[in-house]
């Protein structure tokens, strides 16, 4: 499992990693995260990378997250899955590689809109080989004391098929390959 941040905002500005310093990793280039996941990639059976990234307030990914999920997926990462945007993101499969762009808020306290408050819970089920065979998004909403409840019945439904059309701007497929 790796993360780290491609966000220049405080968290990067005041608690960045350093070579002789604990922080939080920087991925500005996608080219040095890429480094490390083809180095997992040699021990680990399964690869994970998790990002903080995009751009706030929309709902498809930004050239940056598209060249960096590309890269992640051309070394060998399995999933590759971020947030940042305060939206739900498109998801779906690069190739072998489960990318999920963005996973809009989760416990968060400023709700100006539903698009603000949706959320869910991503179960991907991995194979032994590490490639994500299947991935079922379960739709929440953050409620107004910032914690997020399940939804169910139509708003649920229509959620569901939001985060599903969501996927028309990555060129994400919406199925993992055959074989």
């Amino acid at each position: 499992m790796l993360a780290a941040t491609q966000i220049p905002d405080w968290t990067l500005a005041n608690w960045a990693a350093g070579e002789h310093s604990a922080g939080v990793a920087v991925a500005s280039s996608p080219a040095r995260l890429a480094r490390a996941v083809r180095a997992a990639a040699r021990k680990a059976d399964v690869v994970i990378v998790y990002l903080h990234w995009g751009s706030d307030y929309t709902t498809c990914p930004n050239a940056l997250q598209r060249s960096t999920a590309r890269a992640l997926a051309q070394a060998g990462a399995d999933v590759v899955v971020g947030a940042h945007a305060h939206r739900v993101q498109g998801a779906g499969w690069m190739g072998r590689t489960y990318v999920g762009y963005g996973l809009g808020n989760f416990v968060w306290w400023r709700r100006n809109s539903e698009a603000d408050a949706t959320s869910g819970v991503l179960t991907l089920t991995v194979r032994p080989s590490g490639q994500v065979n299947q991935a079922n998004w379960t739709p929440m909403l953050v409620s107004a004391s910032g914690i997020p409840k399940l939804q169910s019945g139509k708003r649920g439904r229509r959620m569901l098929d939001s985060w599903n059309e969501a996927r028309g701007c990555t060129g994400l497929a919406a199925k993992p390959p055959s074989g």
